[in-house]
């Protein structure tokens, strides 16, 4: 478990200083690279193939969208709005984020 605590926690210290030299999208791409050079052998040295079906492949991608890309470009946007505009934080706004941060969390767990 403390192995797993210091790969995990690592993973933190590696984007931090990595982003004195490099901008955040190109953190992103070389993480993903990283994953796709790792696994690819891995999963084709135990049988299993890519997807060859257009439709699956458009699943895929609005899935990574919807759990990936929607939800910080939402939460950027409001931070802006508070930040930027001045818009004033009401209980219904914080309500309104509880609740999707409550759905959010039970969905992953």
């Amino acid at each position: 478990m403390i192995a797993l605590a210091l790969l995990w926690g690592s993973s933190f210290l590696w984007i931090k200083l990595a982003l004195r030299g490099f901008n955040p999208v190109q953190i992103v791409f070389a993480r993903l690279l990283l994953g796709f050079v790792v696994l690819t052998p891995l999963a084709l040295s135990r049988g299993l193939r890519f997807p060859k079906g257009r439709a699956t492949w458009a699943h895929l991608f609005v899935a990574a969208l919807v759990s990936n890309a929607v939800p910080y470009v939402l939460f950027v946007a409001v931070l802006l709005g508070w930040l930027a505009l001045g818009e004033a934080v009401t209980p219904a706004i914080l309500a309104g984020i509880t609740l999707v941060l409550l759905g959010v969390a039970l969905t992953r767990s």
